[in-house]
């Protein structure tokens, strides 16, 4: 898919990959390291025509792959988003405040990661429909809605009911978040 849903829905993705936090959380590992989504930078950095489609040569240049999955080190928000990538001082706090949120939403009760979480939304995110100009829109909403019911009933059978309509209402807050994020970091890539 070359639509900029699955452009958001990898922006998402590759948010999982970035470290927050400040240097006390990052000591109590309140953040624990994601190996799927370390792995998951490894496979796409073998994969020259994806790498170069993404426009990625760059950010990747910076990490180290070289050693295995469970050292490899992620990269923080500062890092990839140095202090001023977007002039407007506004839009570079929206953006962050957004990557934060993608971050820390698929997150347990217990603070554990939760990949699932990540899946569900990252196919959410790909099949909405408000992202495309489409021939068969009600199709798209309809596969959309399935993944948006299954998220609902896998956050309801996992955590307590009150936090569970907290994290889908964050969910469903995320999508329009998301796109917005991935609209500032695709408009200064295009400007440089």
């Amino acid at each position: 898919m070359n639509s900029s849903s699955a452009g958001i829905a990898q922006f998402f993705r590759s948010c999982q990959a970035i470290r927050i936090g400040s240097d006390t959380e990052r000591r109590q590992d309140i953040f624990p390291k994601t190996y799927f989504t370390a792995q998951h930078v490894v496979n796409i950095s073998r994969d020259p025509k994806t790498v170069n489609s993404l426009g990625l040569e760059e950010l990747l240049s910076r990490l180290d792959l070289s050693k295995n999955v469970e050292e490899t080190r992620r990269p923080e928000y500062k890092e990839l988003y140095p202090e001023n990538w977007v002039a407007d001082a506004k839009i570079r706090e929206q953006h962050q405040e957004t990557v934060n949120k993608i971050v820390r939403w698929p997150r347990d009760e217990n603070n554990q990661f939760d990949p699932l979480m990540v899946a569900l939304m990252t196919l959410i995110l790909a099949f909405h429909a408000d992202f495309y100009t489409l021939v068969n829109r009600e199709r798209v909403e309809k596969v959309q809605l399935k993944y948006i019911i299954i998220l609902q009933r896998y956050l309801k059978s996992k955590l307590k009911p009150e936090t569970s309509n907290t994290k889908f209402l964050d969910a469903m807050l995320l999508i329009d978040q998301t796109r917005e994020a991935w609209q500032i970091s695709r408009n200064q890539m295009k400007a440089c």
